[in-house]
């Protein structure tokens, strides 16, 4: 009888290592792989458009989240949303002059979805025209956090040449 018993008792081991091994899956979890970036135009001169471009790409192989993004513009332009995927809208900002940039919760879409190839991203592009040389910086909050860099579209006026004075001319 005590064969019988640990016969049964290595029977039921067993079977408790095959539901333990049967319970933990291998196979990873899918999951959303995001990249935030804010891109700058280049350097401009007054009366010219500035812009930047706000996006958010997903390489992941699963869709993403809800992504926001909120981003205070910089003062003394005309701002207006050149292109939109992402659902953005413009309106006055608490500091005087600026104008704020909100997008509402979007999902970002993984690369590949099911054989068909999408571009896995969403984004903004805003232009306002500057009057003014200078620097313009702009740093936007994506989900609560902030980029790594600032961007920076730069207006630079043109160097006014210094007069040369005349020659006199003997009388």
């Amino acid at each position: 009888m005590p064969k019988v018993v640990s016969i049964l008792a290595a029977i039921v081991a067993a079977f408790a290592l095959v539901s333990v091994a049967l319970a933990v899956d291998p196979t990873p979890t899918p999951a959303a792989k995001l990249a935030f970036s804010k891109v700058a135009s280049l350097e401009t001169t007054p009366g010219r458009n500035i812009s930047f471009t706000i996006s958010v790409t997903n390489s992941g192989d699963a869709d993403s989240s809800s992504q926001t993004m909120q981003d205070t513009l910089p003062g003394g332009l005309d701002w207006k949303i050149l292109g939109d995927n992402w659902g953005c809208s413009l309106r006055p900002s608490a500091t005087v002059g600026r104008m704020l940039l909100t997008c509402e919760p979007s999902i970002v879409p993984k690369r590949n979805l099911e054989g068909v190839d999408t571009d896995g991203m969403i984004y903004v592009t805003v232009v306002g025209i500057a009057e003014t040389c200078g620097a313009y910086y702009n740093v936007a909050f994506f989900n609560g956090l902030l980029p790594s860099e600032p961007a920076i579209a730069s207006v630079r006026c043109p160097a006014t040449p210094t007069p040369v004075p005349a020659t006199p001319t003997p009388t």
